[in-house]
Formats: C-alpha cells, structure tokens, sequence
C-alpha cells in the first residue's frame, strides 16, 4: 500500500498544480478571508493547511471548520462571495463531507473541492482511506501553498514573530 500511496501522492501533486494551483493562488489574492472544510481522520490537515500553511507561513487570514461541525451554526455565514475550501475525504466520513458540499453548491459562488477520491484514493482500499488520506491532503496542500507563495513572492520561510520576537 505504501509504495501504491507514493505513486498517488506524485501524480496528485502534479494535478493538483495543473488544475488548482494558480485558480487557488488567485483567489487567495482576491479574498482577505475564507473558511477551510474537513473531516475524519484527514481533519489534522485541514486545520494544519489553515493555521500552518495559510497563516503562519503565507499570512492569509482563514479558518478551518470541521464538516460535521458546519451545520451547527457555521453555515449561517455561509452566503455569495464568501470563499470556501472543501477537502472531501474518502473515507468513513466522507457523508459529512458531502452534506457540506450540498449546501455549499447552492449557498455560495466561491467554492473550491480538493476531492480525494479525484486524486487517486479511488485505487486505495477502503478500509485503510481513512489512514492515508492525510498523507494526501498534505501533499497536495504543500503544493497549494507554493502556489499562494510563489503567486504573493512570499517565502514560506518568512515569518513576522515566530522565531524573532520574544513571546
């Protein structure tokens, strides 16, 4: 399975830069704030691509909201010209993933899916999907923040606070 995962993760980082890079970039550059979706295990890489690659390391303002956590209030901002990011697990919770995605199809105009089963994970047995999406999302979400980075000229060794100033 392991050696089957790095030929996904190659050939998903290659798409991801082909069919999202830039787009992503752009809107990045268009939209001082957007709302990140995740769920199940692949989750650490939702909140992980907000507060690490968005905001610590390209200083873009987002938060991450767990899927299954949306419909309990969040959705209410959920309206024309607010931007969201949907990463869609394939694995057991992918259901809330779905949910999500229903409503923001016919809530707001600024939508964009990272779906894993569009990536490779469809060729991943489903008993271990909830295991390694993950390590998918997060190769594709390096990939996205070079994008945002290279689009910004903004190194995501650059930092403000961390690492200089006392804290």
């Amino acid at each position: 399975i392991v050696a089957k995962m790095d030929g996904i993760v190659a050939a998903a980082k290659t798409k991801v830069n082909t069919e999202l890079g830039e787009e992503f970039a752009d809107i990045c550059a268009q939209t001082p704030f957007f709302y990140i979706l995740g769920s199940g295990a692949a989750f650490s890489q939702t909140y992980g691509f907000a507060i690490c690659s968005l905001m610590e390391m390209q200083w873009q303002n987002c938060a991450y909201i767990h899927s299954g956590e949306y419909f309990h209030g969040p959705f209410e901002v959920t309206e024309n010209g607010v931007f969201y990011f949907l990463q869609m697990g394939s694995g057991a919770c992918r259901p809330m993933d779905e949910r999500a995605l229903a409503f923001l199809k016919t809530h707001t105009d600024r939508l964009m899916v990272l779906d894993a089963l569009e990536y490779g994970m469809d060729e991943v047995d489903t008993s271990v999907r909830d295991y390694l999406d993950s390590v998918l999302f997060y190769a594709m979400n390096v990939e996205l923040r070079a994008a945002r980075g290279h689009k910004f000229n903004h190194s995501p060794d650059v930092r403000r606070y961390m690492g200089i100033e006392e804290y």
